[in-house]
């Protein structure tokens, strides 16, 4: 209950300042698309697609664990030789305070482009179909990595490097986590997040003096979820950096379809009907 009065009053709070805020704004801080075509759009075809591509990747990434048989955790020898290389040398025990602070980072990442957009809507500084667009953007590219991650996690069916040493997580080994090393999904999670933010604030918001923060402070934080995730036990350095490399795609992707639906939206249509009376009758041309 009292989160909900808090959730209300910062919203009323929103709603009341969004005239002051909406008129003292300067221009540089003001959302392209009040001033001309919008940065993105929607397209019934192509969303209806894209929508139940991610929907039912995310689903089967949900489903698809639940129908596995995994070996139980003493059944497989754990051999640090068996490690390649490249992953052995920044392998790590588990480390339960770095494990549990991984998470601030990459919900951070994950907040702030709905916090931000969210803010700017009651503030009288973003349309309700610019708002209603990023919010399926939003879902669709976190719904396509999450279920690439988790497909990807059952494919490989890599053990996580706390098992590699003594005491691993213990909740783990209660439900088979341990198995699903490769890609990292909070690194994938918060590299999305902050990718989309990014490159969308950067496209509402070109002149504004906050993109530059915004942009390091949300890949700083990426970057901290990988480095807690390395240093926690819970992933190689192979599976950090891809999922840097699957979130960062997922985040770019969807907003850049959308981009180009905007842009094929507002081309102007240079097309021309002539006709021409000639002797050997009727002459028609189209001019694009």
């Amino acid at each position: 209950m009292k989160k909900m009065l808090w959730l209300c009053t910062i919203i009323f709070c929103l709603v009341a300042a969004s005239p002051a805020y909406a008129a003292e704004l300067p221009d540089s801080e003001r959302c392209v698309s009040y001033g001309g075509p919008s940065s993105f759009s929607l397209s019934l075809i192509p969303d209806v697609l894209m929508g139940s591509i991610a929907g039912g990747l995310a689903i089967t990434g949900l489903v698809l664990p639940k129908t596995l048989s995994l070996p139980e955790p003493d059944s497989v020898p754990y051999n640090r030789d068996t490690v390649n290389d490249f992953d052995r040398w920044a392998m790590n025990s588990y480390d339960h305070t770095l494990d549990a602070l991984g998470w601030v980072p990459c919900g951070l990442n994950l907040a702030m482009p709905v916090g931000i957009f969210v803010a700017e809507y009651f503030l009288g500084n973003l349309p309700a179909q610019d708002a209603l667009t990023l919010g399926v953007m939003f879902a669709e590219a976190w719904c396509m990595g999450y279920g690439l991650r988790q497909i990807l996690k059952i494919s490989a069916h890599r053990a996580r490097p706390y098992m590699y040493f003594e005491n691993p997580k213990e909740s783990a080994l209660e439900d088979y986590d341990f198995e699903f090393s490769w890609p990292s999904g909070h690194t994938t999670d918060s590299f999305f997040g902050a990718t989309f933010l990014t490159y969308t604030f950067c496209m509402y918001y070109p002149e504004s003096k906050w993109k530059i923060p915004i942009a390091i402070g949300s890949y700083v934080c990426a970057t901290a979820t990988g480095v807690m995730r390395l240093l926690s036990g819970n992933h190689f350095l192979t599976d950090v950096l891809s999922g840097a490399a699957l979130g960062s795609v997922c985040g770019f992707f969807v907003p850049f379809i959308h981009r180009q639906m905007a842009k094929s939206k507002n081309r102007p249509q240079n097309m021309a009907l002539s006709v021409q009376v000639t002797a050997g009758g009727l002459m028609f041309s189209v001019n694009f």
